[in-house]
């Protein structure tokens, strides 16, 4: 199986321990759709329908104490195929995360 992925990110702190911008994009290109498991068959002409990922995410984080943040993610995937969602099939979704991390 091939496939072809690539990232970036990048954090910017507006104040020197205190509130900081994130952004993230991200590309994956499951050619065969085994390691997404998302491959799906044309009836037609029986190939391989692997959907190409893309996915952009923005958000803030604020750290708490010297070992732990608050974050806030919004993030949109868009696909080549109809592959979000259960009973209304999207080629795009967007997420919200708020989460509190530590570390030891």
């Amino acid at each position: 199986s091939s496939f072809f992925g690539v990232g970036g990110s990048i954090k910017h702190a507006l104040a020197e321990d205190g509130l900081r911008i994130v952004g993230r994009i991200e590309y994956f290109n499951d050619e065969d759709g085994i390691h997404t498991g998302l491959a799906t068959f044309d009836p037609v002409t029986g190939a391989v329908v692997s959907p190409t990922l893309f996915s952009l995410t923005g958000g803030v984080n604020y750290p708490v104490g010297s070992n732990a943040e608050l974050r806030a993610e919004l993030r949109m995937d868009r696909a080549s195929e109809q592959v979000y969602g259960v009973t209304d099939p999207s080629e795009t979704m967007a997420t919200f995360t708020a989460s509190a991390i530590a570390w030891f």
